[in-house]
């Protein structure tokens, strides 16, 4: 790969076979990954049941190899959509060195649609991670957009600007993983720095 596109400056994979094939995750299989430099392998863990103590293991087998390890998971209808399930499985994998990186919502694929969850249930769960879990644990929620349009993040609004009463520019007001909302006023003006000379 590196000699076939020298332009590919981080090399990562994703996976599922960390978690359905652990034993093939062996210092050999390690050793060819290191020698490729592979940097990151994102495993596929969609609930934390499937966290077992062999997967333990054999993840710190890839992290000896220096592979950082990132986790995927899709939001599936009646398997992870609750907020207790992915608390605990961001946990789990984040103590066991795995940062969480995307949540995916389920592919508008033929068979699939019985696990789709509704984008506003999403939000639930993210507002139900934000603040409540360790930040590096809270993972970025996404779409894959449809047409090519790549990852799209599916995010609340924190940030709410309004304009002041007078007319004389705006205040944001800011809310909190906990619903409380305070207001930044200035934070809505452009100001101009005064230029910094030598």
């Amino acid at each position: 790969i590196r000699t076939r596109a020298p332009h590919v400056r981080f090399l990562r994979i994703g996976s599922r076979m960390v978690v359905q094939m652990p034993t093939r995750v062996t210092p050999e299989l390690c050793a060819v990954l290191e020698k490729h430099r592979v940097q990151m392998i994102n495993i596929h863990i969609n609930h934390p049941k499937e966290i077992t103590p062999l997967l333990r293991r054999r993840v710190k087998l890839l992290q000896k190899a220096g592979i950082m390890m990132g986790l995927q998971t899709v939001c599936l209808k009646g398997v992870n959509d609750s907020v207790e399930v992915m608390r605990e499985l961001f946990m789990q994998s984040i103590e066991m060195g795995v940062r969480p990186y995307y949540v995916y919502s389920t592919d508008m694929v033929e068979g699939a649609h019985h696990f789709i969850v509704p984008h506003r249930r999403m939000l639930e769960l993210y507002e139900g991670l934000r603040g409540w879990i360790s930040g590096p644990a809270v993972p970025t929620f996404i779409v894959d957009g449809l047409g090519g349009l790549g990852k799209l993040p599916i995010i609340p609004s924190y940030v709410r600007e309004e304009a002041l009463p007078d007319g004389s520019g705006t205040t944001v007001k800011c809310r909190n993983y906990a619903g409380k909302t305070v207001e930044m006023p200035g934070l809505g003006q452009d100001f101009s720095l005064p230029s910094v000379s030598n």
